[in-house]
């Protein structure tokens, strides 16, 4: 990391990321222990949390099939999926995502996300500085059952040729 007065400037690449034991949540306490929110072998790496007053950006490596159980934030999360390909959920739909689509889920919706089984996905999760909440303890294994795909607040955006417009996928 570099500092120039009040700018950070932070170098990622594989090379920083460690067991979601490790790094997950960066303050690990005893309503959120380390590694609490996961199932199955998570690498991640915080970005930047410590010194932002508003943002919270974390890059998150789920391997063949791992994913999080069903949780909420008090705050909006945006997810970038940067490689492989994955699932985010919430009780009532699955989406499939890849490299390239944005997923932005609001504050106070349950969900999950995570890699599509026997997959890798790594993504970049953006929240504010509030609390994540495990709802329920998920059931065994690293994916949930196909859900319909019918309605919910999730969208998800894949890439476009035209930048400025955008689709949501329901």
């Amino acid at each position: 990391m570099t500092e120039n007065g009040s700018v950070r400037i932070v170098r990622v690449s594989s090379a920083g990321r460690r067991p979601s034991a490790e790094s997950y949540p960066a303050a690990a306490s005893p309503r959120m222990p380390a590694n609490s929110i996961f199932i199955g072998e998570v690498e991640a790496q915080t970005v930047i949390d410590e010194g932002s007053r508003d943002l919270r950006l974390i890059e998150v490596t789920f391997k063949r099939g791992a994913r999080n159980k069903l949780h909420t934030h008090t705050t909006d999360q945006i997810l970038v999926i940067t490689e492989g390909q994955g699932i985010v959920a919430t009780r009532d739909e699955q989406v499939p995502v890849e490299a390239g689509d944005v997923a932005f889920i609001p504050a106070g919706e349950p969900h999950w996300h995570g890699a599509r089984p026997g997959e890798d996905m790594t993504h970049w999760s953006m929240t504010g500085q509030g609390r994540t909440e495990i709802v329920e303890e998920a059931r065994s294994g690293p994916s949930q059952p196909q859900a319909a795909a019918t309605r919910g607040s999730m969208a998800v955006h894949p890439p476009s040729t035209t930048p400025l417009r955008t689709r949501t996928r329901r």
